[in-house]
């Protein structure tokens, strides 16, 4: 392709292929929320720069005939905590694009070698998608995706620094040190998904014992427990309550045993539960008056519009302030570590 239509072609399909990006980005991320995956950062995209193509070019003449022909004209890149996360996002990815290539690249390193691990995904939407404003127009494009675990994210990143992608590019003083990098961080995703399993392994135990014991320690985990069992469950706001803040707080107050805990919440939360169905009602009238809720989109539904004001998290938080003379609600500004 020759380079005065490489630039053509740049101008013409740039700010469109970001457009794009943009789009195929909010849906994964609503994809992988409903399925409660968790990243270790965000997703990270974007369209491929006009140098970078005439450089990739230079180095290595290409045969499409037009932009839109590149697999990463468009890139997206998802790095997960855990690789169980890891593994179902590859799921969602098949189920939800047209899958065009598919690459484990782990699959061409020798057992004792390190190297680049990473699945990537040459995805197009599926047809049905193009019918929604979002994705009109966009039949004949498509992006690469690229998913890998935080650990094999930090070997990419630091290899990429280094230079060092492959062993051979390695001076042969530092392999020996390289491959232990290398192993470490493979471990680090082992013990990680070890950690998960104990971690549910206790959680299971709790959940099938008789109760929990007035006298044990809180944790994070103890006050999910808790909460699920003596809150209402439409309250529970998934995947964005902050336990760990809330386990400082109580603590902070007093409040370290599941017994103390539970003497409380039984106290607080009659009053709790009425005072967040009176703030619901006045949120939705002042919303209602002001014409500033759209019905239409249904994922944005907030909890008052069900009735509800306070989370699980806050529930918990306002029934220790009616039950505690001077408790303390943790601020952005308290430092409690």
């Amino acid at each position: 392709m020759k380079v005065d239509k490489i630039k053509e072609d740049y101008e013409s399909f740039s700010s469109k292929a970001d457009i794009f990006r943009r789009g195929l980005v909010e849906q994964i991320e609503k994809i992988l929320s409903l399925k409660g995956l968790t990243l270790g950062v965000p997703v990270e995209s974007r369209v491929k720069t006009l140098s970078s193509i005439l450089n990739k070019d230079k180095r290595k003449p290409s045969n499409y005939n037009t932009l839109l022909e590149l697999d990463d004209f468009v890139g997206i890149r998802l790095v997960f905590l855990f690789k169980r996360d890891l593994i179902n996002a590859m799921e969602c990815l098949t189920n939800s694009f047209v899958i065009l290539k598919s690459e484990d690249k782990s699959e061409s390193l020798d057992a004792d070698r390190f190297g680049y691990q990473s699945h990537h995904y040459i995805v197009k939407i599926p047809d049905e998608w193009l019918t929604v404003p979002t994705f009109i127009g966009f039949n004949d494009f498509k992006a690469e995706i690229q998913v890998r675990t935080l650990s094999q994210h930090i070997w990419a990143t630091t290899s990429h620094k280094l230079q060092y992608k492959k062993e051979h590019d390695v001076p042969l003083p530092l392999r020996r040190a390289i491959n232990r990098v290398s192993a470490l961080l493979e471990f680090v995703d082992l013990e990680f998904e070890r950690v998960l399993i104990e971690r549910e392994s206790y959680v299971d135990k709790i959940n099938e014992s008789q109760g929990i014991r007035h006298e044990a320690l809180l944790n994070v985990d103890l006050l999910k427990i808790i909460a699920l069992q003596e809150l209402p469950l439409e309250c529970q706001d998934e995947g964005h309550e902050d336990f760990d803040d809330l386990l400082a707080e109580l603590i902070e107050n007093g409040v370290t045993t599941v017994g103390s805990l539970l003497d409380s919440l039984h106290k607080g939360l009659p009053d709790t539960l009425e005072e967040s169905k009176k703030l619901a009602r006045s949120s939705l009238k002042s919303y209602e008056e002001d014409d500033f809720y759209d019905d239409e989109d249904e994922r944005e539904v907030p909890r008052w519009k069900k009735g509800i004001y306070y989370s699980h998290v806050g529930l918990i938080r306002i029934s220790m302030v009616k039950a505690i003379e001077g408790y303390k609600i943790k601020t952005l500004d308290d430092d409690w570590d």
